[in-house]
């Protein structure tokens, strides 16, 4: 996921867009002017439940799941996940595809 840092920058622009799913957003010296919508910055429902599980997990873990995930059809990366620590938090989440991609992305930064 994205660590956001931005020192000394100045935006002007007519719109921000989004930005999803970020790790942290750090700024410093920033100036930002937009004439239409700002910047939004959004965390998928999914990940959000699953940011809380995921932080009691080793890193070895996390990298154990991401490959697992990234071996596996889509039909079976739910099982995977179910075997998985995160299994108890699955009954929350309406949309597997978006926590599959955030784990192994997460997988990829440990």
């Amino acid at each position: 996921m994205a660590k956001i840092i931005m020192q000394n920058v100045k935006i002007k622009a007519a719109n921000g867009g989004s930005i999803k799913n970020y790790e942290s957003v750090e700024m410093n010296g920033v100036e930002m002017e937009f004439t239409g919508n700002s910047i939004d910055f959004v965390t998928d429902e999914n990940v959000a439940i699953f940011r809380d599980v995921v932080k009691t997990m080793t890193p070895n873990e996390i990298v154990g799941l991401a490959k697992a995930l990234q071996n596996q059809s889509i039909e079976n990366q739910e099982s995977v996940i179910r075997k998985s620590k995160l299994s108890k938090a699955l009954g929350y989440v309406k949309e597997i595809k978006p926590l599959v991609n955030w784990i192994i992305e997460l997988g990829k930064n440990v």
